[in-house]
């Protein structure tokens, strides 16, 4: 609850960065429309999910609360950051209410962040059907219902060219003198060189072999790491 709470406080933030932002700058913010548009659909999915949590049976009365009519106010250029200003107040003070317990939520508290936004919208031109849209094939896309995964990298190669598809490795970090070093072990055998981190100051370069086999792991790929287990691709010369 009270991350939900935080992501649209923040949300609401980032909605009044970019409406500072096309005030100062004007003219010259020409991504202003886009960038806004997605900050309001992403206020949206958190608010969503709060009215789902916190009253679930005004999801279907928000339609009540969003005074269509102000999608086409006369006078919608007319100091934006005013109502942004608003639905940021109105943001804080619902996480102020749930900081003590979410039965001090009322609906009316739901109802003036939903106003406020919709002030928002409409002053902003923004069409918010459209940023609750975008904000559903971003999150569809970001965590599909269905997930296809792409192959590895190495896939169609033969089994003594791939790496190897289970892996257990070990950093084992050694002394060696007045400095650390990282010795890999892969399947109980040592691999690659001894490293350290070559300067006075620890920075830990002596684990970034950790990197390579990230590669290793989510693309199939990794040059480094098939020298490492004697796979290289002979087959392919450019691999």
């Amino acid at each position: 609850m009270a991350l939900l709470a935080t992501g649209l406080f923040g949300e609401a933030g980032s909605v009044l960065a970019e409406l500072k932002k096309t005030v100062r700058e004007r003219g010259a913010y020409p991504s202003y429309q886009n960038r806004l548009t997605e900050e309001v659909g992403d206020l949206l999915w958190y608010f969503a999910r709060l009215v789902s949590v916190l009253a679930p049976s005004d999801v279907r009365k928000l339609d009540e609360f969003a005074e269509p009519s102000r999608q086409h106010d006369d006078h919608a250029d007319d100091e934006p950051i005013r109502d942004a200003l608003e639905l940021g107040g109105a943001a804080g003070a619902l996480l102020t209410t749930l900081q003590h317990s979410t039965d001090n939520v009322i609906p009316s508290q739901l109802g003036t962040i939903w106003r406020a936004l919709f002030r928002v919208a409409a002053r902003a031109r923004i069409d918010v059907r459209q940023a609750a849209d975008k904000n559903l094939d971003k999150t569809q896309s970001r965590w599909p219902s269905e997930r296809d995964f792409t192959p590895l990298f190495d896939e169609w190669f033969d089994e003594t060219e791939r790496i190897h598809r289970r892996l257990d490795v070990e950093f084992r970090q050694i002394r060696r003198g007045d400095k650390h070093a990282v010795l890999l072990r892969c399947n109980g055998l040592n691999i690659g060189d001894r490293l350290t981190d070559n300067i006075d100051n620890s920075d830990f370069y002596r684990f970034h072999d950790v990197f390579h086999l990230a590669h290793a792991v989510y693309l199939g790929w990794s040059p480094v790491v098939r020298v490492f287990l004697n796979c290289k691709r002979k087959s392919d010369p450019t691999g």
